[in-house]
């Protein structure tokens, strides 16, 4: 099971976008309870993305 790294500001993050656009947040949420679940998640990963997987 890969090993999920956030950033420090990743919490101030999310709640920045609870408070601006809750679908966008609903979304991350859902992605976030995929990896937990260790489901694929369902979003297109990009070069940019702020969840970095690190395989063990």
């Amino acid at each position: 099971m890969p090993r999920i790294t956030l950033r420090p500001s990743f919490s101030k993050d999310l709640d920045g976008l609870r408070r601006s656009s809750r679908k966008h947040y609903q979304r991350a949420c859902e992605i976030l309870m995929e990896f937990q679940r260790d489901i694929e998640p369902s979003a297109q990963r990009r070069a940019e993305t702020r969840i970095v997987m690190i395989a063990d």
